[in-house]
């Protein structure tokens, strides 16, 4: 594997067991009281998404909405901070597309998964007041007719002898073991009829913040 694939993996691990931090506690920070009253500053994960629906470049229609925290994400922190899991790709599904569900995956060497393996991943710099994010952007082609009714992201985990760069998200890199695919948020979505051929572009992005 080389050092660039390497740095990749271990910048994805750290953004996503920043995210689970908070998707897993909701809430934590330590707390001052006083006569007059007390102050708790927490952590919160927040989630945006941004749909745009094309047809031929034409757009015919955009979603902008925010997600839930799936339970999954309970799961990934303490598996990446106690070293029993390597963490690995990311993946984005289109409920009620590709006559069930649509997924985008991340590229990966071996055998195509899922619908489109164009999803990019990209963690964002750090803002003052402290604020970090972690961008999903990918994009498929609708085989057939359908209706979007609800979209959620999952993240992939393996062993921890499995390297993060053969740890997919359908476990099928050959060496990957102990494949876990975890849901790590979700959405049910106004119902959206799309037309076979048309073009779902998807950008999710997760931002992790002080909540006072």
């Amino acid at each position: 594997m080389s050092a660039r694939k390497i740095i990749g993996a271990g910048v994805l691990v750290a953004a996503a067991a920043g995210f689970a931090v908070a998707a897993a506690l909701g809430a934590f920070g330590s707390g001052s009281s006083s006569a007059t009253g007390s102050h708790v500053n927490a952590i919160g994960i927040h989630g945006q998404w941004h749909i745009e629906i094309r047809d031929h470049g034409r757009l015919v229609k955009t979603l902008n909405f925010h997600n839930d925290t799936g339970l999954g994400a309970a799961y990934v922190l303490p598996g990446l901070l106690s070293a029993n899991n390597s963490g690995g790709q990311w993946r984005v599904g289109l409920g009620g597309l590709c006559g069930s569900q649509c997924d985008i995956d991340e590229n990966h060497p071996g055998p195509p998964t899922g619908d489109s393996q164009n999803l990019t991943v990209t963690p964002g710099a750090l803002t003052n007041p402290l604020r970090g994010t972690l961008v999903l952007k990918g994009s498929v082609i609708t085989p057939q007719s359908g209706t979007l009714t609800s979209v959620d992201t999952a993240f992939n985990m393996c062993d921890s002898t499995t390297e993060p760069g053969i740890c997919l998200i359908y476990g099928v890199a050959s060496g990957a073991v102990g494949t876990d695919t975890e849901n790590f948020s979700n959405a049910e979505v106004t119902p959206t009829p799309i037309v076979a051929g048309q073009q779902v572009l998807v950008t999710v992005t997760f931002t992790i913040s002080n909540v006072s």
